[in-house]
């Protein structure tokens, strides 16, 4: 049996396909490039829900409307066996994504600063700060902010980094 866990370890060549799908869509417009694009965000969501924080790039470069219900189109193709599966068997990925909204996790809100901080210790060497990883975040935000103001950057660079400024947030 294999016991290497294979579906997350294609997020980042599909988060590189995603970017050079919209990148062409950027330079034809073409339809069948939204289906695309679709169909990718369907797959690799498919492959781990964490793709799903790639939203706010699709946002920061679709405005609501048809174009968007073609994308939609293309993520439920993807997702029509998953949809299969849950009305067979009564609902049962429905229900536990509903359970675990509704209930949640009731733990501490900032249970996720020591994994910022173990993070950029490896990165920095620097262990003794409180919230290291806090400040590499806003370090961070402020770059996204702040590049496509200073240099002169093409529409679909903006875009592009309107829409990590948007997942970082996230």
């Amino acid at each position: 049996m294999d016991k290497w866990p294979w579906n997350p370890t294609l997020i980042p060549l599909s988060v590189i396909a995603l970017i050079y799908l919209l990148y062409l869509y950027h330079l034809k417009k073409s339809n069948l490039l939204l289906f695309s694009i679709g169909l990718l965000f369907g797959l690799g969501f498919s492959f781990h829900v964490q793709f799903l924080l790639l939203f706010p790039i699709l946002l920061a470069f679709m405005e609501l409307g048809k174009k968007f219900l073609i994308i939609t189109f293309g993520f439920i193709a993807t997702l029509t066996p998953i949809i299969i599966f849950d009305l067979k068997n009564n609902l049962l990925n429905t229900r536990l994504v509903s359970d675990l909204l509704i209930k949640g996790n009731q733990k501490d809100i900032t249970a996720f600063l020591p994994v910022f901080d173990r993070f950029f210790y490896g990165l920095s060497g620097i262990y003794d700060l409180k919230y290291l990883g806090v400040i590499f975040y806003l370090i961070f935000l402020v770059v996204f902010y702040i590049i496509p103001r200073k240099f002169e950057l093409t529409g679909f660079q903006t875009k592009l980094f309107k829409g990590f400024l948007f997942v970082w947030i996230a």
